[in-house]
C-alpha cells in the first residue's frame, strides 16, 4: 500500500495521468530476477510475463490466459484490478479501453524500446520518460552491476565463425551506416557467445555496433553511449524491439533493421546436425 501511495504522489508531481511499469529489465529479458523486478516489488506478480499500469485510483496488471490463476492468487485485489487479455486481443487494446486519448503516461526510460513509445504515441498517448526508476527507487535497491562472464560456443555447434556472420552484415551497409544489435540473442547468436548471467537463459549481454569496416562490442552502457555520439551524421539500422528509446536523441535518421532475420534462418549443415543431436537427447 505505501508503494501505490508514493507512486500517486509521483505520477501527480510529474505532471501526468499514469505510470506505465513494463515486465522487462533493460535488456528487454523477459527473464527477470524477481527480486528486482519493478513489476513484481509492485505487484507481487511473479509471473514471467506482465506489465502493469498505476492510475491515481488503481494499479492495472495486464496478463493473458497463461497466468490469470497465478494473478488471482498472489495481486492485493483491494487495490490492484486484474486486466485479463484473451486470445486476439492485444494489451494496447486493452490499454486503449483504460487510459483517454492525450493521457500523459510516465515511463522509465530504459526499458522503454522505441517499439513501445512509438506505439503509444500512434495510439494517441503522451507518454514521458523519466530516467528514474521511482519503484526501485523506493525499494532502495542498487543498480545491478554484471560482470561479463562469457563462454565461446564452437564452431562445431555454431557452423560459422562470427568474422563470417559479421562480414555479411558489413556486406549490406554503406560507409555511412551503423547497424546495432541490441537483442541478446542477436548478440549472442552473432558472436558465438553464451553465459550464466541470466536465470533460465544462456545468452550474453551486451551491444554491438557494426560499421562496414569493423565492428565493437559494448558491456558498459556508457560507453556504448559515448560510442554513438561519434556518429552524428549517420544512418541508423536498429531493432526498435530492444533498444531503449532514451538513445534517440543520438539518431539522425534510423530505420528497422530487417537483414539480421534472414542471416539467422539461413542453418548451415553444421548447426543443422547439432540440432538432431540435442533432439535425440
Amino acid at each position: 500500500m505505501r508503494i501505490f501511495e508514493y507512486l500517486k504522489t509521483v505520477i501527480e508531481e510529474s505532471n501526468c495521468d499514469f505510470l506505465y511499469v513494463n515486465h522487462t529489465n533493460k535488456f528487454f529479458s523477459e527473464y527477470v530476477d524477481v527480486k528486482r523486478s519493478s513489476r513484481f516489488l509492485l505487484t507481487k506478480f511473479s509471473g514471467s510475463c506482465g506489465d502493469a499500469l498505476v492510475s491515481k485510483e488503481k494499479i492495472y496488471l495486464f496478463a493473458d490466459s497463461r497466468y490469470w490463476e497465478q494473478a488471482e492468487l498472489e495481486v492485493d485485489k483491494k487495490i490492484t484490478e486484474i486486466v485479463k487479455i484473451g486470445t486476439g486481443y492485444s494489451l494496447l487494446n486493452a490499454l486503449c479501453e483504460i487510459v483517454p486519448r492525450e493521457s500523459k503516461i510516465l515511463l522509465f526510460q530504459d526499458n522503454t524500446s522505441f517499439f513501445q513509445y512509438e506505439n503509444m504515441e500512434k495510439m494517441g498517448f503522451r507518454p514521458v520518460l523519466s530516467k528514474k526508476d521511482y519503484i526501485t527507487d523506493f525499494f532502495e535497491l542498487k543498480p545491478l552491476k554484471l560482470v561479463p562472464d562469457f563462454k565461446i560456443i564452437p564452431q562445431s555447434i555454431s557452423g560459422r565463425r562470427k568474422e563470417q556472420k559479421i562480414k555479411k552484415l558489413q556486406n549490406k551497409l554503406k560507409d555511412n551506416e551503423v547497424l546495432i544489435i541490441s537483442s541478446l540473442e542477436d548478440v549472442s547468436y552473432l558472436l558465438n557467445l553464451k553465459s550464466d548471467t541470466f536465470e533460465y537463459s544462456s545468452v550474453a549481454f551486451g551491444k554491438i555496433l557494426i560499421k562496414k569496416n569493423d565492428y565493437d562490442f559494448y558491456t558498459d552502457d556508457n560507453m556504448f553511449e559515448k560510442a554513438l555520439k561519434q556518429y552524428k551524421n549517420a544512418k541508423f539500422f536498429i531493432d526498435k524491439h530492444s533498444l531503449s528509446i532514451k538513445y534517440k536523441k543520438y539518431f539522425k535518421e534510423y530505420e528497422q533493421a530487417k537483414f539480421l532475420q534472414t542471416l539467422r534462418s539461413v542453418k548451415y549443415q553444421t548447426e543443422i546436425n547439432h540440432m538432431k543431436k540435442c533432439e535425440h537427447h
